[in-house]
């Protein structure tokens, strides 16, 4: 692309005429680019480099200017259609119209160099407003384009003065150096407002001349009307240029080089003399040094020109807009000043603002925002001595009424709130609070929600009260609008440090309260978590706080999932030791055990229970930590050390019943506790059976033992002895499931290790099977309350294991060379126990067995088991097959005839019972028993000998046997009717009455005409060929007769 800007070489001897064409071509170039490159940010600033390359390389070359002087108004009138003069021109009007435009195409009023004529009353009272202040690379191009501009007019248009001057030549010169300095003055209030130091340099320089050759011109122009015309419109432009170079000096930072050209005489006057735009500006300026000054905080500097500013601000401007904005301007300056008198901090100071402040009352009234902010500075300033806040919250109520909705606005009512609740808390909330509830009815959402987040904060920072907490629960209760969850969060968030502070140092009510606050409805979107968190906190605060009733009512109004959550079980464990409800705790842990983390909720629980001195909880529990410890992982927990913990509470409760009172005089422990501190007892040594049982099945042989045999020996003997204390006192089932663990626990002892000494493990496993059977067999013929079927026939089962074991314990070796007291008391106990399996037997229909416990009682040597047997069976001979109870009950019988300790007094009624038993179920089964009767009971019986047979029962057995007969003869069964006469007889013949009965029986059976009763060989072998063999079951002295 070729180079857009020839620069020139030519040094200052150069002509004029070839400078003047170098800036023509650049002018042209430069107008015809302009509109070009708006959108190009790149050629823009490139573009923008060499300008400003070009204005610096000619700023220091005077010829041109030299090379243009003019002698005379014809060659000042020939200047004005110099090519170079058109161009600036017309490249001045380019840049204003673009600057204005900000970029579009066109544009209602435009701050243009007049082309048609020079003359400065065109445009000398225009206003140059540059709407442009952005610093990018095009607005930087536009900026060196209007410098370029002015150099170009300049450079077009220069006249020179003269002292043979005509008075014509004069004042059109003059109005040259005008229109010059206009443009000068405008170029350079560009580059200044951008920081433009060099280039306003450039520009200024040439307004110096044109300030000096005015004067001069103006020295020698004679006095008339003309003249002082132009005095006045060079005064204007002079005015100008003062103000231009204090802003320059500002911008510079040389604020004493302001200062005494303010001081200046020459400033004074002309701005005496000044208008209401000029004097405007002037004030402006002054007012842009005194903001800069404040915001470096030199208050005092401040104050000077700020002073200054207000002193020359007009009284009225010219036009409704120049007002308007110098009624701004005023106000700005004010309120500038109100600032900087009260950051000095001196008495003084807040007196003159004070009269400010007034001074805006008056003017403006209460109602203006901008009053308002003056007002809380002066009242919040340090020098004010006491605060105010009554009329500082008034200020701030205005404020809210008349709030506008704006991010400013609210900003700054925030701010001030803030500062309110530092010196008064209750009257910022109170001011917050009515802040509140007058953006509920606005769509202000986003405004409400900080608002809040500014009400909990402000409410957390305080020293908080009840009636303060209920105020802000009152507020946020009447917002009815739903907030975003962040919001709600923030709050809740902010409230929960509260919270936790107050429960960490005891104020459970104060805690408490704030709980209820973070559970406003407003917060609902902060999610069922936080709810729930709140929720716990405040129930436990009511628990620690005693107040049970409001614990009840937040149980209550809690939902079903926050009630399943395990720190909610945890908490309600808690309210159930205030309560004294133990099922209520055990449905808590029942819970907790069953949840992720349940294991430490359980540690903690023990702990609260321990603390609170409530066993009965601890052991629960305890007892619940137990039944979730896995056993296989030894190193988790000490399983044995934990299962004795609770043995031991538990027998503390168990033992303690009644005992122990607390501070109401109540008792501790009722029967109810220890009936159910008995079930748990048992259900511990059950666990401990199970995991002893599961840690040796685990055990590689090689660790140690979760149960070494030191442990299983406490527990054997802890469950013998509570099992054996406790066994008439507890339900019979719990002393079964104890001792049945007691011998489990046993049966776990390892094999060929020396046990302790006080370790009597037959004793206690023989005592424990024995325990066990006698109280299943108690409860199978409990009448009261029944016991169901099914469970009667499974105790009847389980006792007669326990029996077998028992037996099999009795009979290991070495168990009969114990001590005779000993062996005695356990063949006893056999005996009953035999006595428990006949009937077991019994009850489960084995009768197979029923024989072979008869022969195992052989064993007991004692008659009065075998009577027991028979009564047993007696009493069950309707259940018991007839076969099967004649042959047990022979059994018996004959059992106790060998014992030799029974009469025959007594084993007649045996056989009497057995005879008519059998009579009706098997004939031939009774009439065994009726000859063995014969066999039995020896002829001639004398009542000397102590083995008498009653004679009521063989006369009572004879009759019954003949009458026998008799049927037998009725049915035509004569060889039947026969026997049983024969045997009738025989039995007669036993009796002690002379044989009277014999003699009878013999009569009769003479009437049947069935011959003698003599008994015949054939018949016997008949009777022999049709019975089983009896002389098994028959004396040796029978079978010999």
């Amino acid at each position: 692309m070729p180079e857009l800007l020839r620069t020139t070489e030519s040094t200052r001897a150069a002509s004029g005429k070839r400078a003047r064409m170098s800036l023509l071509e650049v002018a042209a170039e430069l107008e015809r680019r302009l509109p070009l490159v708006k959108v190009d940010a790149v050629a823009a600033d490139a573009l923008a480099d060499e300008v400003r390359r070009k204005i610096l390389a000619d700023a220091g070359r005077e010829a041109v200017a030299d090379a243009a002087d003019v002698t005379d108004a014809a060659d000042a009138t020939r200047l004005r259609g110099v090519p170079t003069h058109q161009a600036g021109v017309r490249l001045w009007n380019l840049v204003v119209r673009l600057v204005r435009d900000g970029g579009s195409a066109a544009t209602t009023t435009l701050d243009v160099v007049d082309t048609s004529t020079v003359t400065p009353s065109s445009n000398n009272n225009k206003s140059d407003t540059n709407n442009t202040t952005t610093t990018s690379p095009y607005a930087r191009l536009l900026r060196h384009g209007r410098v370029f501009a002015f150099l170009a007019i300049h450079a077009g248009t220069t006249p020179t003065t003269s002292t043979l001057s005509t008075g014509a030549v004069q004042t059109s010169t003059l109005a040259h150096l005008l229109y010059l300095l206009d443009i000068a003055i405008r170029a350079a209030r560009a580059c200044i407002n951008e920081d433009d130091s060099e280039l306003s340099h450039v520009v200024l320089e040439k307004a110096v001349r044109y300030v000096q050759q005015a004067k001069d011109l103006l020295a020698q122009m004679d006095a008339s009307e003309d003249a002082a015309r132009q005095k006045t419109k060079f005064e204007k432009q002079e005015a100008r240029y003062v103000i231009l170079k204090i802003a320059q000096f500002r911008k510079e930072n040389r604020l004493q080089d302001a200062d005494q050209l303010y001081d200046d005489d020459r400033t004074r006057s002309l701005m005496e003399s000044a208008d209401a735009a000029t004097a405007t500006e002037f004030s402006s300026t002054l007012f842009d040094i005194g903001k800069t000054l404040v915001s470096k905080q030199d208050f005092l500097g401040a104050i000077t020109w700020l002073d200054r500013a207000k002193k020359a601000a007009p009284e009225k401007g010219q036009g409704p807009s120049l007002s308007a904005w110098l009624k701004e301007l005023r106000w700005a300056i004010m309120y500038t000043l109100t600032v900087a008198t009260l950051s000095v901090g001196t008495p003084d100071g807040y007196k003159q603002a004070a009269e400010l402040v007034q001074s805006l009352l008056d003017e403006a009234g209460e109602d203006d925002a901008r009053v308002q902010l003056v007002q809380l500075g002066l009242l919040a300033s340090s020098s004010a001595g006491t605060f105010d806040a009554d009329a500082y919250a008034n200020v701030l109520r205005r404020m809210v009424q008349g709030f506008d909705g704006s991010d400013a606005a609210f900003r700054l009512l925030q701010h001030h709130i803030q500062k309110l609740h530092t010196k008064s808390p209750g009257l910022g909330c109170k001011v917050l609070d009515e802040f509140l509830l007058a953006l509920r009815h606005k769509d202000a959402t986003e405004a409400i929600e900080k608002l809040i987040i500014m009400r909990v904060w402000l409410l957390a920072q305080q020293r908080e009260a009840q009636e303060e907490l209920d105020a802000a629960e009152r507020v946020l209760s009447k917002l009815r609008m739903p907030i975003s969850a962040n919001t709600a969060v923030g709050a809740q968030t902010i409230i929960w440090k509260r919270i936790e502070q107050g429960y960490q140092e005891k104020q459970y009510t104060m805690a408490a309260r704030w709980c209820r606050l973070a559970l406003c409805h407003v917060f609902e979107a902060g999610g069922r978590a936080n709810r729930a968190l709140i929720e716990r906190k405040l129930l436990l605060c009511s628990i620690e706080s005693g107040d049970l009733e409001a614990a009840k009512a937040i149980h209550a109004a809690m939902s079903a999932a926050t009630l399943d959550e395990p720190m909610t079980k945890y908490i309600l464990f808690k309210l159930s030791i205030k309560k004294n409800d133990l099922e209520m705790a055990i449905e808590c842990l029942r819970s907790i055990s069953t949840s992720v983390n349940g294991r430490e909720l359980l540690y903690a629980c023990i702990h609260h229970a321990r603390h609170a001195k409530a066993p009965r909880f601890t052991a629960q529990a305890l007892k619940k930590l137990a039944d979730t410890t896995g056993h296989g992982n030894p190193t988790s927990i000490h399983t044995p050390a934990l299962f004795r913990c609770i043995i031991l509470m538990l027998r503390d409760i168990i033992d303690g019943g009644g005992s122990h009172k607390n501070d109401s005089g109540n008792e501790v422990y009722s029967q109810p506790d220890q009936d159910k501190a008995s079930r748990d007892l048992a259900d511990i040594f059950e666990g401990v059976v199970e995991a002893a049982e599961t840690s040796h099945d685990c055990g590689t042989g090689t660790e140690t033992p979760v149960f070494p045999k030191d442990e299983l020996e406490w527990f054997c003997r802890a469950a013998y002895t509570l099992g054996l204390r406790y066994s008439g006192q507890w339900d019979l089932r719990l002393t079964v499931r104890i001792l049945t663990a007691c011998t489990r626990i046993i049966n776990l002892f390892p094999a060929g290790q020396e046990l302790p000494v006080t370790t009597d493990t037959v004793h206690k496993m023989l005592t424990c099977h024995f325990l066990v059977a006698s109280a299943l067999a108690a409860l199978a013929r409990r009448p009261a309350p029944p016991t169901p079927p099914e469970q009667v026939l499974r105790d009847y089962h389980v006792m007669r294991e326990h029996i077998r074991a028992f037996q099999t314990k009795l009979k290991q070796p070495g168990q009969s060379s114990e001590k005779g007291t000993a062996s005695s008391d356990f063949l006893s106990k056999l005996g009953v126990l035999l006595i428990f399996d006949f009937e077991g037997a019994i009850g489960l229909g084995d009768w197979d067995e029923l024989e072979n416990i008869c022969e195992q009682a052989v064993v007991c040597q004692n008659a009065d088991t075998f009577r027991v047997l028979g009564d047993c069976l007696l009493r069950s001979q309707a259940q018991v097959p007839s076969k099967k109870f004649v042959s047990t009950m022979r059994l018996i019988v004959q059992k106790l005839r060998d014992t030799g300790t029974f009469g025959g007094d007594k084993l007649i009624k045996y056989y009497r019972c057995l005879f008519q038993a059998a009579l009706y179920r098997d004939n031939n089964a009774a009439f065994q028993v009726l000859e063995e009767v014969c066999h039995t009971v020896p002829e001639n019986t004398v009542a000397s000998t102590g083995d008498d047979w009653p004679d009521d029962e063989l006369q009572f057995l004879a009759v019954t046997a003949f009458n026998e007969g008799i049927d037998w003869f009725a049915g035509g069964r004569e060889d039947q009717a026969r026997q049983w006469a024969l045997s009738a007889t025989r039995l007669a013949g036993r009796c002690r009455d002379g044989g009277k009965l014999k003699g009878q029986i013999r009569e009769r059976f003479a009437l049947l005409q069935l011959g003698d009763l003599e008994v015949k060989p054939s018949v016997e072998v008949e009777m022999a060929a049709d019975e089983p063999d009896i002389s098994s079951a028959l004396p040796s002295e029978a079978m010999e007769e």
